[in-house]
């Protein structure tokens, strides 16, 4: 494990580099569009799309962890080859990307250059309880109230919530039931980033060293837990500079 302030210069071709992105609960493929006018400057971005969302609306929503896996796995399989690329998760999606890139090292595939972990408490940090996807209606949708960033239009107008609430708290189910499994350290490095006011304590987000052998380092924005919305141009800007220029300021 590394906590290291050493500028390190990283040898990735900008031109081609892939940032593969992967949403947070509820979120379809459009999930980083506030975000893909910055990034798209400096890299190719491609987002998976889940089932029950976005352009796959129509198919069943997935309630094991294994399965949502085994259908992100499949979407970026094909994005993987000799080019560099790297690796964003924001809240589901970061758990998603750490799963991610251990399925890459069991294939025997180049690892990505980066992982950038946004929003979410390390892996061995267990689920609340009582499960917060089994909160009556009132309760769920004050809990979704409380993270900020969810569409104030979509949670008050009874229609769309009543679109959405099912696939938000599926993906919860999905995260607060999946048991954690410890794996050895990935030797890829990372960097992890959170809002001053999410609900995730220093330890928590400390923990996700425990996870790699790789360089690992921490950032901070102010903000509740949408906050990479909030600070949309410095956020990637950070990206760029660990992915090019092996900086974090």
């Amino acid at each position: 494990m590394k906590d290291s302030t050493t500028t390190q210069k990283m040898n990735v071709d900008q031109s081609k580099t892939t940032l593969i992105c992967l949403p947070f609960a509820g979120g379809s493929k459009f999930a980083f569009h506030r975000l893909e006018a910055y990034l798209s400057a400096f890299c190719q971005v491609k987002t998976i799309e889940l089932p029950g969302r976005g352009t796959r609306f129509a198919e069943p929503l997935l309630l094991s962890a294994d399965l949502i896996v085994a259908d992100a796995w499949k979407q970026i399989r094909p994005w993987i080859t000799d080019a560099p690329y790297a690796f964003l998760g924001h809240s589901m999606g970061s758990w998603l990307t750490f799963l991610m890139a251990h399925e890459i090292r069991k294939a025997g595939l180049q690892p990505p250059s980066h992982l950038f972990l946004s929003g979410r408490e390390a892996p061995s940090i267990p689920a609340s309880e009582p499960h917060d996807y089994l909160l009556s209606a009132a309760a769920f949708k004050a809990k979704l109230k409380s993270y900020g960033g969810f569409d104030a239009q979509i949670l008050e107008n009874e229609e769309a919530y009543a679109f959405f609430e099912p696939i938000i708290r599926a993906d919860f189910q999905v995260l607060e039931t999946w048991k954690y499994q410890p794996q050895m350290p990935l030797d890829i490095p990372a960097t992890v980033l959170s809002g001053t006011n999410e609900d995730i304590t220093e330890a928590e987000l400390r923990a996700w060293s425990l996870e790699f052998n790789g360089e690992i380092r921490f950032k901070k924005f102010e903000g509740d837990h949408f906050f990479l919305f909030e600070h949309a141009e410095a956020f990637s800007n950070i990206i760029k500079q660990r992915l090019f220029e092996g900086t974090l300021n």
